[in-house]
């Protein structure tokens, strides 16, 4: 973790990797077919270059036995429902403006990164995200602000986050974190250095 942004792999291992998990992946991009059997699918990745909505060709079953899910400029809105067993979530694209208020229901969410989006808010409902681990923030220059509970993740072993880490407080609610990129130490309650005492 920290500044890796990329890896590689040798070519062998890549090929195996690849013959492991295609029975289980699908990669769609804009051009979506309408008749895809993917009752054994349990990792997505949808890519759109027009930059609008697609449906997604599973049943709302099928939807519901993903597991990882990557939306690269997709904006599903309220569909975000239907992926109610999904551990991890990557939603990065200008096109998403807004998260619902229904991201909080996603209750198995272990990984949850937003990139490179115009949201301006994150919805509160995030910090009912229990069993969230990772949350990664980076590129939203129109975000102000984080939830205000978001204290209660009391499982979030990895934040990283840019821009507006000043206003996370309370972080030492957060006995789990083993990442922090950075910390701003302030005079107010919730901000002082003793946040960090107990974080190992």
């Amino acid at each position: 973790y920290g500044d890796i942004t990329q890896c590689k792999m040798h070519d062998l291992v890549h090929d195996l990797a690849i013959s492991v998990s295609k029975g289980e992946t699908l990669h769609l991009d804009s051009n979506l077919g309408d008749d895809i059997d993917a009752s054994h699918i349990r990792r997505l990745s949808l890519i759109s270059y027009s930059h609008t909505t697609h449906a997604i060709p599973l049943s709302k079953d099928g939807m519901g036995r993903l597991r990882t899910v990557f939306l690269n400029r997709v904006a599903l809105g309220d569909k975000l429902l239907e992926f109610k067993c999904v551990r991890g979530l990557s939603l990065p694209g200008s096109c998403i403006k807004e998260l619902p208020e229904s991201i909080g229901m996603l209750r198995h969410l272990r990984l949850l990164r937003i990139k490179d989006t115009y949201i301006k808010v994150i919805p509160n409902s995030v910090s009912m995200l229990y069993n969230l681990q990772t949350l990664v923030i980076k590129g939203c220059r129109l975000l102000k602000e984080l939830p205000k509970d978001l204290q209660n993740l009391i499982n979030l072993r990895h934040i990283d986050i840019d821009n507006i880490m000043k206003f996370l407080t309370d972080i030492g609610r957060l006995t789990c974190l083993q990442t922090l990129p950075f910390f701003d130490v302030g005079q107010d309650i919730g901000g002082q250095i003793g946040e960090l005492g107990c974080l190992s």
